[in-house]
C-alpha cells in the first residue's frame, strides 16, 4: 500500500484479479446523489482497465513521489 505525495488523486480505484472499479466523482462533491461507477474487466492492452493502472503506475514510479505504507514481507 503506497500514499501518494503529490499528484493527488479525488477518485476512487479498486482493483479485484482481472476487475477493475473505477468511480470517477471526486470526493468533494455532494454526496445527495448516487455516483457513476464503472466496473472494467481486463480485455486488452488499450483497454481503461489497463488505463488505470499505467496512470497510477507512472505516478508510483515517479522519484519520490510515494511512500509506503506497510514493507513488502517475503
Amino acid at each position: 500500500i503506497f500514499k501518494l505525495k503529490y499528484n493527488p488523486i479525488n477518485f476512487s480505484f479498486y482493483r479485484f484479479d482481472d476487475y477493475l472499479i473505477f468511480c470517477p466523482t471526486k470526493l468533494t462533491e455532494r454526496k445527495e446523489y448516487r455516483a457513476m461507477t464503472l466496473v472494467c474487466r481486463k480485455a486488452n492492452s488499450n483497454d481503461i482497465f489497463n488505463w488505470v493502472l499505467d496512470e497510477l503506475n507512472y505516478i508510483k514510479n515517479q522519484a519520490d513521489s510515494t511512500i509506503q505504507l506497510f514493507p513488502i514481507i517475503n
